[in-house]
């Protein structure tokens, strides 16, 4: 949580590092609010820094001490690096390293494997994290193929919430796919032509990946 009195911009930062160094990767952080009939309510009334026409449930509900703008940048920043695909990624391969399965393990349905199918294509081919994508997959496989279901489940989580915060802050979503056609068909005009370009070599042995990952993670799996 952030936006306490004591909290300085440096707040964010010190956020993301502990994140990193210990390997959280999934977390929630949230503005601080000061509800009605708490003596933070009171306190925050009575140095007139409350704001009394407060209808938005995502931002806090008084000044805080650093100043709202610097707080809401902050507060944007973090989410972004927290969520954005290298740093998620890192410490989603820490989690995995050191997380002890448990001794009764469940066993593994066609129709999980058929749910990991269905996220290569919007993750692994189009994402823009499908790197580290495709490297948590193999990792694990080969590390730790036990733990593979829930890397899987991690690495949506990490999809879905990347889009929610692009959503909650109203950015322009991150490039997923090639750049979208022109109305004559061509994509010569685009801005991003050379960044198409690059990513779309990767996506060609990828898409091939489709076909050879099923019978390697059953034999994993089973191992």
């Amino acid at each position: 949580m952030v936006g306490f009195d004591n909290d300085t911009p440096a707040v964010f930062q010190q956020h993301m590092d502990f994140l990193q160094q210990t390997g959280v990767a999934s977390v929630v952080i949230n503005q601080l609010k000061a509800c009605s009939g708490t003596r933070l309510y009171k306190r925050i009334a009575d140095e007139g820094r409350l704001i009394t026409n407060f209808i938005d449930n995502e931002n806090m509900n008084f000044i805080p001490q650093m100043g709202m703008e610097e707080l809401k940048k902050g507060y944007k920043d973090l989410l972004a690096g927290i969520y954005a695909p290298h740093p998620y990624y890192k410490r989603v391969r820490i989690f995995l390293s050191e997380f002890k399965r448990p001794r009764k393990q469940s066993k593994i349905e066609l129709q999980s494997i058929l749910a990991c199918l269905r996220v290569i294509y919007p993750i692994g081919i189009r994402g823009v994290e499908r790197n580290y994508f495709w490297r948590l997959i193999f990792w694990t496989l080969f590390k730790r193929p036990a733990l593979f279901p829930m890397a899987m489940t991690m690495a949506v989580n990490g999809y879905h919430v990347r889009k929610c915060v692009e959503e909650m802050f109203d950015d322009q979503p991150q490039d997923d796919c090639l750049c979208k056609k022109t109305p004559n068909g061509s994509n010569a005009n685009c801005q991003h032509r050379r960044t198409c370009l690059k990513h779309f070599i990767p996506i060609i042995p990828k898409s091939f990946a489709m076909i050879v990952i099923c019978p390697i993670i059953v034999v994993r799996l089973r191992a």
